[in-house]
């Protein structure tokens, strides 16, 4: 499935517990990772919506894909912000 191939793409493991505790797709201390692969179009307000939902504290992160095209990574302005300023700003 799409959470494995991303999984391993950042040497993550699926997060066992979405089911029964409402958590992302992936385990990460810090990140609550959403993974969305379709035929042709993916919702991405409603998966980010979702993040959003299971973040509980970490930042919520939509990586997503439809067939044939190249994955992307989806996040809130506010959130990417901070990282923008600490890591990349002029």
């Amino acid at each position: 499935s799409y959470e494995r191939e991303v999984g391993a793409e950042l040497g993550l493991a699926r997060a066992l517990d979405q089911c029964r505790d409402g958590g992302g797709d992936l385990e990460h201390p810090a990140l609550a990772i959403e993974c969305k692969r379709y035929a042709r179009a993916v919702n991405v307000p409603k998966a980010m919506d979702q993040a959003v939902r299971s973040a509980h504290g970490r930042i919520p992160v939509v990586i997503h894909r439809v067939d044939r095209t190249e994955s992307l990574v989806t996040m809130r302005l506010s959130d990417w912000l901070p990282l923008y300023q600490e890591r990349w700003k002029p």
